[in-house]
C-alpha cells in the first residue's frame, strides 16, 4: 500500500492552502508558490502533512482551529489570514481524524490528549 497525503501549508502572508504530498516532495519548497499571492515560500514555512491513506484524515487541522487563528478576515486577495501556529498550538490542533458517512456527512474525532 502507498502512501496518500497532502500539506496543509501557510505562505509567509497567512494564506492557507493545500499541496498534494507528492508535489511539494518533488519540488523543492524553494520552487513553491503561493497560489493567492504569488509568494515564494521560505525555507522554514509552516506545513502540516495529512495521511489521507486509508479512507480516515488522519492529523488533519480542521476549519474549526484555524478560524482560531484568523487574523485577518479579508485582505486585499478577498481571503482571510491566518498566523502561524505555535509548536505546541500545532502539536494539538493536529490530532484529528476526519471521518465521513452518508448519515452524518464528515465528522471530526479528537485523537489527542485532553489537557486538565
Amino acid at each position: 500500500m502507498s502512501f496518500e497525503g497532502y500539506y496543509q501549508i501557510l505562505c509567509v502572508n497567512g494564506h492557507l492552502f493545500e499541496v498534494d504530498y507528492m508535489h511539494l516532495d518533488y519540488y523543492s519548497d524553494e520552487h513553491e508558490l503561493c497560489p493567492d499571492c504569488n509568494t515564494r515560500l521560505p525555507k522554514n514555512f509552516f506545513h502540516n502533512l495529512v495521511d489521507d491513506t486509508n479512507y480516515d484524515t488522519c492529523d488533519i487541522i480542521p476549519d474549526f482551529e484555524w478560524e482560531k487563528l484568523c487574523i485577518v478576515e479579508k485582505d486585499e486577495y478577498g481571503l482571510k489570514r491566518y498566523r502561524r501556529p505555535t509548536e505546541q498550538e500545532h502539536a494539538k490542533m493536529r490530532n484529528y481524524i476526519q471521518t465521513w458517512s452518508e448519515e452524518e456527512g464528515f465528522k471530526y474525532t479528537y485523537v489527542g490528549k485532553e489537557e486538565n
